[in-house]
C-alpha cells in the first residue's frame, strides 16, 4: 500500500512524534510499502493536500493537541479518508483523563481520587481537604501526555505551583487534574485487536526510573530508565493488570491498539492513571516493545495494524 505518515504537529510532544513517524515510515518501507512521510502543522493541510499525497491512507503518528485528542480522526473520517487507530470519539476521551476517569471507573477500573480544576480557579476548601488527606498529589495537564506539566505535591505553595505550570503547559489546555500519589511500581499494558478479530493485552511492562519518579527527562533520556518486559509480577498481579487494560481500552471504545498506564502498590492494588490512543511508536517504545515479547517484529506489527485500520468503516464516512 501507499501509506502517508502523518508526525510533528504543534504540541509539546513534537519532537516526540517526529521520531515516531520517521521509525514508522522506516519500519513500513522495509516491510514492502510505499512510504511518505509528512510533516504536518495542522489538520486542515492534511485534508485538503491530500489529493496530492495520493495515498490509501494515513499512519496517525502525532502525539498531544489535535493530533491525538479526536480532531485529526474526525477530520479524516469526515473526507473518507482512511486512517490507524481509533476514533474521534475514543481519542477525545482518552486525551481528557477527567473523562477517561470516569469511563474506566464506571467499567470497574480503579482510579485514583482526584478532580479536574478549571484554568484559573484558586486554592480552595476542597484542594486543603485533599493535601490534608493524603499529604502527597499529583498534579497534571488534564489533556496532553508525556508527564509533560506533571508536578508532585506536598504543600499548599507546591500546589498553586502545579497549578500554574499544568496549565500553561498546552495552548488549550483549561483545566488541570489533582490525584492522590499512589506509592508502588510503575506499569504499562497496551492491548492490541488483530485481523483475525481477537483483542489481547499484551506483556506487561515495569518502568524502573533509576532516579526520581517518570518524568520527561526520565522518559526520553537515553539510560534514565530501565524497561522490563514482560514485567516480572506473578500471574496474579500479572493478569489483573491486563484485565484492567482491556477493559480500559473497551470503556474508551478504543479501536486497533491502545496503552493504558499504571500504578501498582506494594499489596497488588491496581490503578489506571491514562489510556494512550496513539502511543510512541520508535522501534524502543513501549508498545513495540510488548509486541515484541509477543513474539511479533516491528515491521509486522505496523503492518497489522495498518490492515486491520484500514478496513474499518469510520462514523462520518
Amino acid at each position: 500500500m501507499k501509506i502517508t505518515v502523518a508526525c510533528g504537529g504543534t504540541s509539546p510532544e513534537r519532537e516526540v512524534s517526529l521520531n515516531s513517524g520517521e521509525a514508522v515510515a522506516s519500519a513500513l518501507a522495509e516491510f514492502g510499502h510505499d512510504v511518505i512521510k509528512a510533516d504536518i502543522r495542522s489538520p486542515e493541510e492534511l485534508v485538503l493536500n491530500w489529493a496530492d499525497y495520493d495515498a490509501d491512507g494515513v499512519f496517525v503518528a502525532l502525539h498531544g493537541d489535535w493530533g491525538e485528542d479526536g480532531t485529526l480522526q474526525a477530520c479524516l473520517a469526515s473526507h473518507g479518508i482512511p486512517f490507524t487507530g481509533s476514533g474521534a470519539e475514543a481519542c477525545m476521551f482518552g486525551m481528557y483523563k477527567d473523562a477517561a476517569r470516569f469511563l474506566f471507573a464506571a467499567s470497574g477500573v480503579q482510579v485514583a481520587e482526584g478532580y479536574a480544576k478549571t484554568k484559573g480557579s484558586v486554592f480552595d476548601d476542597r484542594d486543603a481537604a485533599m493535601l490534608e488527606k493524603y499529604g502527597h498529589l499529583i498534579i497534571k495537564p488534564n489533556s496532553g501526555g508525556s508527564t509533560v506539566g506533571l508536578t508532585q505535591v506536598t504543600s499548599r505553595e507546591d500546589f498553586k505551583r502545579g497549578m500554574e505550570l499544568a496549565w500553561n503547559s498546552y495552548v488549550y489546555e483549561d483545566k488541570a487534574l489533582v490525584e492522590q500519589y499512589i506509592p508502588g511500581k510503575e506499569a504499562t499494558c497496551p492491548v492490541w485487536e488483530r485481523a483475525d478479530g481477537s483483542v489481547v493485552a499484551l506483556p506487561v511492562i515495569e518502568i524502573k526510573p533509576k532516579e526520581g519518579f517518570y518524568d520527561y527527562k526520565n522518559k526520553y533520556t537515553h539510560g534514565n530508565t530501565e524497561y522490563v518486559c514482560p514485567a516480572e509480577f506473578d500471574a496474579e498481579l500479572t493478569a489483573k493488570i491486563q484485565t484492567a487494560a482491556l477493559l480500559a481500552h473497551k470503556s474508551l471504545g478504543a479501536r486497533v491498539y491502545s496503552r493504558t498506564d499504571f500504578r501498582v502498590t506494594e499489596d497488588g492494588q491496581v490503578y489506571a492513571l491514562e489510556a494512550n490512543m496513539a502511543p510512541g511508536m520508535t522501534s524502543t517504545s513501549l508498545v513495540p516493545k510488548a509486541a515484541k515479547a509477543y513474539g511479533v517484529n516491528f515491521p509486522e506489527f505496523l503492518d497489522e495494524i495498518v490492515r486491520v485500520s484500514f478496513g474499518i468503516k469510520r462514523k462520518y464516512q
